[in-house]
């Protein structure tokens, strides 16, 4: 587990860097929330635990990216920045509580009206207090390993009583799990609602685009993108075999039509080389292939800097069109420099995450 968390800090701490160094003089925003809402028992193993409301408070640090080229990556002002949560999850007992910290990207596609609408995305990393014990906490199947992952999209309304002071209600969708690297991994998906207050340092002039701004068009352009991933599992330990931690690896290439400035839809493929596959099947003296080849088809939105996708995929070999053989895929990728990208991601299959790991990539168109 250390390698995975080795590298998602590392992408984590890239991410939060260059928001240090963004833009000086650019409007910086400080907000806390709170939080109020409910699981979602998408397990039956989950069920005796899903009746709780998890409740939460949350303070967020932003920067808002105000130049024309900043503008011009999706035609809406965009905002980076870093969330600092807490979350009880009304079962002290046996779920406790999580605290997390994630970068979040944020679309602002009209920011001169006082009442306005925004998109939020965020992934980081988690640590719950109970986790699953055989003996202790048998029923938890919600959380494996104290560090875990969060993952969080959200839409805000937004009301700005002056430049400086805003009101904003929130829908947020939370996902906290290990990524599938110990089980039991049924992950809890928790929505809220919240309620916050933020204030702005620096707040820019009641205007809607930026004075330099060209007016170009992002829509009806071509994309093309090849990168690679890495991540690994955990597997555990037997009576014959030590626990083993394999790696899993792959390359990816998607291809496009950005139809909207904040939307494009995209398809392409992936090769997995699966080392927690090929371990378990070494266990059981099978000869099996363990490599994965797959297509995808999703969308990307775009916020500025930020690319965060949702894509479903069809596992072809070697296990095409059997059990398990659909896949979704969601990514959140940030351009480091010029054409070069890197993110985090996670596969699920339906309620469960399979792994997630670090990504980097490159677009060619």
């Amino acid at each position: 587990m250390k390698h995975i968390l080795v590298l998602l800090s590392l992408g984590i701490n890239i991410l939060f860097l260059n928001f240090l160094h963004a833009q000086e003089n650019a409007p910086v925003t400080a907000s806390l929330n709170t939080h109020y809402g409910f699981i979602l028992p998408h397990s039956k193993v989950i069920h005796p635990l899903s009746h709780s409301n998890p409740y939460g408070l949350e303070f967020s640090l932003g920067k808002l990216h105000t130049s024309e080229k900043a503008y011009q990556q999706c035609n809406c002002y965009s905002k980076t920045g870093i969330a600092l949560s807490w979350f009880n999850f009304d079962n002290p007992s046996q779920l406790g509580h999580a605290i997390n910290i994630a970068p979040y990207v944020e679309a602002l596609p009209v920011y001169e009206n006082k009442l306005s609408v925004s998109f939020r995305a965020l992934a980081g990393f988690s640590y719950v207090t109970k986790v699953y014990d055989e003996q202790s906490n048998p029923d938890n199947y919600f959380f494996s390993t104290p560090i875990s992952f969060i993952l969080g999209a959200s839409s805000k309304i937004n009301y700005r009583i002056n430049n400086s002071i805003s009101l904003h209600g929130n829908i947020n969708f939370n996902h906290i799990s290990n990524g599938g690297i110990k089980d039991p991994n049924k992950g809890m998906n928790f929505p809220t609602a919240a309620v916050n207050i933020q204030y702005t340092i620096n707040p820019m002039d009641d205007k809607g685009v930026p004075d330099d701004y060209t007016g170009k068009s992002l829509r009806d352009t071509n994309i093309l993108r090849i990168g690679s991933f890495i991540s690994g599992k955990m597997k555990p330990d037997t009576d014959l075999y030590n626990r083993e931690f394999c790696w899993i690896y792959g390359i990816w290439g998607f291809a496009g039509r950005r139809i909207l400035p904040q939307l494009s839809i995209v398809g392409g493929f992936e090769w997995i080389r699966d080392g927690y596959e090929k371990e378990g099947y070494s266990r059981q003296n099978i000869d099996k292939p363990y490599n994965k080849l797959s297509l995808l088809s999703g969308i990307d939105f775009n916020f500025g800097n930020f690319i965060f996708s949702i894509k479903c995929g069809a596992y072809l070999y070697p296990n095409g069109f059997q059990d398990d053989f659909l896949y979704q895929k969601y990514d959140l990728m940030y351009n480091l420099y010029d054409n070069f990208k890197i993110g985090v991601y996670l596969n699920a299959h339906a309620n469960v995450a399979d792994f997630m790991g670090f990504s980097t990539g490159f677009r060619v168109l």
